[in-house]
């Protein structure tokens, strides 16, 4: 089996894929990870395949993070959720996440639970899609509606109809099944 790891920047967000993706390789399946250059040193210690897509840059990201200086804890987790994650992150993710699909051809998808390019991307393909939790469960509590309409709005721009987010309900259902 293909498994493709899609992971945002940072340590606490790919290092929690890790275990997973050594699991899957020694138990014979063909692992690939996908995310920014920034994660391409870590990969190379792991020695696990990088299939790099976009990261919007911190002069992009330096204006969101500057408001969060001014709002209360769960606003700027709310900020940080809809406008990077499911925002600028996701969208310069996509049409490289794309084109590792077209041609690496997964037959799964497991991400970063904050790498929301690879839900879209992995829709758009057709291909089953699913999450490692990175954070603690209540960082979650309440995603889908804070999410519905950035993520139907990634999905728009990939040509796929909106959803309100139904993948996170199907992800809790199989949780709780």
């Amino acid at each position: 089996m293909r498994v493709l790891l899609s992971s945002t920047r940072g340590a606490g967000h790919l290092q929690p894929l890790l275990p997973y993706a050594r699991a899957l390789r020694a138990h014979g399946h063909e692992v690939l990870v996908a995310g920014p250059a920034d994660i391409a040193a870590t990969l190379r210690e792991a020695e696990l395949a990088h299939a790099p897509f976009d990261h919007p840059g911190d002069d992009t990201l330096a204006p969101i993070w500057a408001r969060l200086r001014q709002v209360p804890p769960a606003e700027a987790a709310q900020i940080v959720v809809r406008e990077i994650f499911a925002g600028v992150n996701a969208r310069v993710a996509i049409p490289k996440l794309l084109e590792t699909i077209e041609t690496w051809r997964p037959d799964v998808i497991l991400r970063d639970s904050v790498e929301f390019g690879a839900v879209v991307a992995a829709e758009r393909a057709g291909v089953p899609h699913a999450r490692v939790a990175v954070h603690m469960v209540s960082f979650e509590d309440g995603f889908t509606e804070l999410l519905s309409a950035p993520i139907d709005k990634l999905r728009r721009e990939a040509g796929l109809p909106a959803d309100r987010a139904a993948f996170l309900q199907d992800e809790l259902a199989r949780e709780n099944s």
